[in-house]
């Protein structure tokens, strides 16, 4: 709120756990390994008329990359650019 626009050309919205660590469990931690749903918008920076897209994403272990499938079980096609990941817990509503 308030702060400087920003543009990219991919957001996507991974669903993930998160667990408390520390002494007292009060920091929160994504689990970011495993799999789940995930919400992809695609477009033109500046422009209208953007994609979004209902899929997965998978990681089985700590250093593979994360693939990012769609319903068809093809992966996602992203737009050249910027993309930004929000690790969103499970359960969280994402609207267009």
């Amino acid at each position: 709120s308030g702060g400087p626009k920003v543009q990219v050309a991919n957001l996507v919205v991974q669903s993930v756990s998160y667990k408390g660590i520390g002494l007292d469990h009060s920091i929160p931690d994504a689990e970011a390994t495993g799999s789940g749903q995930a919400e992809v918008f695609s477009g033109s920076a500046g422009g209208s008329g953007g994609t979004a897209a209902t899929g997965t994403w998978s990681k089985p272990h700590p250093n593979d990359v994360t693939n990012y499938l769609g319903s068809d079980g093809a992966p996602m096609a992203f737009q050249p650019g910027p993309t930004w990941v929000i690790l969103a817990p499970s359960g969280t509503r994402v609207s267009t």
